[in-house]
């Protein structure tokens, strides 16, 4: 599912019912755009 921030995501779980949440980050998303900024900042 892709979410509002254009990120794709999709949940599941481990054998043990422990959840897990899988995400690939879009460039336009704002977690994407902050880590460019991090990274040019230095």
């Amino acid at each position: 599912m892709q979410g509002a921030d254009f990120n794709w995501q999709c949940w599941t779980h481990d054998p043990d019912g422990i959840k897990i949440e899988l995400m690939q980050l879009d460039e336009k998303s704002p977690q994407m755009q902050f880590i460019k900024s991090v990274s040019n900042a230095g």
